[in-house]
């Protein structure tokens, strides 16, 4: 019971941490429901590689003698449930035309080339970051201007990064 009281305290009401995941573009109840539902403990993941990995949203390369070998593969163990509201997120970001800082890396992703499921991919990572970080220091989410031309947005300082498309 203490454990319950003190993660409570911890993570915020449940209510208040579900509002603010719907601050994230793209995010409506049903994702946020689900994707607060099945973290659970956001701490239990120690990097967000780990994340993506439950998430289904990792990627593994085989290496033979240091060079890549074949095509890069999925994991076939991970919470299909929540790849599928990840993904339904990320085409809501897709096919809005916000200009916020989603939108407009999914169009920049549009334009290189990488195809739709490496895109849909690229942004589900970038709102399961997002949301992992709100789950751990309940928070609004805040776009942040990371590079000259890019903007990224994350929602604390705990998850923070660069990303470079070039």
């Amino acid at each position: 019971a203490q454990r319950l009281h003190y993660l409570r305290q911890r993570q915020g009401s449940y209510r208040e941490v579900l509002r603010y995941l719907r601050t994230i573009p793209g995010v409506g109840p049903i994702v946020a429901v689900t994707f607060y539902a099945f973290i659970g403990d956001p701490w239990r993941f120690p990097n967000k590689r780990k994340l993506w990995k439950y998430c289904g949203l990792a990627v593994k390369h085989k290496f033979s003698g240091g060079r890549r070998k074949g095509h890069p593969r999925r994991s076939q163990q991970y919470n299909r449930k929540l790849k599928h509201v990840l993904g339904l997120a990320a085409q809501a970001v897709l096919r809005c035309q916000d200009g916020n800082a989603l939108t407009q890396t999914g169009q920049y992703l549009g334009q290189s080339g990488s195809g739709a499921s490496a895109d849909t991919r690229t942004l589900s990572r970038k709102i399961s970051v997002s949301a992992w970080s709100i789950k751990k220091d309940p928070q609004a989410y805040r776009e942040e201007v990371h590079l000259e031309k890019k903007t990224i947005g994350y929602a604390s300082p705990y998850v923070v990064e660069q990303w470079r498309f070039m």
